[in-house]
């Protein structure tokens, strides 16, 4: 995509809802200016071939009457009419389940890029960084501070971080990897992964791993149709409990008691 490119460009104008955007609104100039603000994942469900055609016409003129910008909130009803479009399909052939979306390799992309923006603001304490990689109403579980919302609150915790803890912090590197991105019918994603925490210590000039964890967080397009952390969880492995772990546990403790966890984490 080429710079100042609107993001609803890359949908080609031969994809089935553009089609009919087109060929039924074409007449209208001011219509015809407003496709290029088409909200990404209103086109994703537009261009989706299990949308029936007839609903087609339905967003279209919703999408005339609001001048087409439209959150994912307005389409959550599409999911009602998923079920009878997917009827005689296969599961391969329906997609995700009878989800009426799917996340496309450049928002998976994006959202890498996401965690990375993170790592880069809490890690080399940039509060402008950090907190745009946040919604507005976002919720910040972390450890002993629990669960805050918002941006001042959120900022807050963060300069603890940075500043109550500076020796702690410093030199800090936080490494996501291992994703898993399941797409929800509300148009925002649930994301797990997992974390490790590198740190650099300034007196010794040595490297270590400080801790590692689970991360499940909830992310959405925000209005500026960027992918944004709407819930932030931090699951750090500090107890066996901790461990999101499905299996028996079979092992024993030193003393040969059987191993149990006080509590299985979801």
């Amino acid at each position: 995509m080429k710079a100042g490119e609107s993001r609803a460009n890359r949908y080609d104008e031969n994809m089935p809802a553009t089609k009919i955007i087109i060929g039924k609104w074409g007449n209208n100039s001011r219509f015809a200016r407003a496709i290029g603000r088409l909200h990404t994942t209103t086109a994703r469900w537009l261009n989706n071939g299990h949308i029936p055609g007839e609903y087609h016409m339905e967003v279209v003129a919703a999408a005339k009457r609001d001048n087409i910008f439209l959150s994912p909130d307005d389409f959550v009803d599409m999911r009602l009419h998923q079920s009878s479009a997917s009827a005689g399909m296969t599961g391969a052939e329906s997609g995700r389940d009878t989800l009426a979306w799917q996340l496309t390799a450049l928002d998976r992309l994006e959202i890498q890029e996401l965690y990375a923006r993170y790592a880069w603001g809490i890690d080399l304490a940039d509060t402008e960084l950090a907190l745009s990689t946040f919604t507005q109403d976002a919720w910040f579980d972390h450890l002993w501070q629990g669960r805050v919302q918002g941006h001042e609150a959120i900022r807050k915790n963060l300069e603890s971080l940075w500043y109550d803890r500076q020796s702690w912090w410093y030199g800090r590197q936080h490494m996501m990897n291992h994703f898993i991105m399941d797409e929800r019918e509300d148009g925002k994603v649930d994301c797990r992964c997992f974390f490790q925490i590198l740190q650099f210590n300034v007196e010794y000039r040595n490297n270590f791993v400080f801790g590692i964890g689970t991360r499940r967080d909830v992310i959405r397009l925000d209005v500026d149709e960027k992918w944004r952390f709407e819930q932030l969880h931090v699951n750090a492995w500090t107890e066996m409990k901790e461990v999101p772990w499905h299996g028996e546990i079979v092992m024993k403790t030193r003393g040969g008691a059987p191993a149990a966890q006080d509590v299985k984490p979801s």
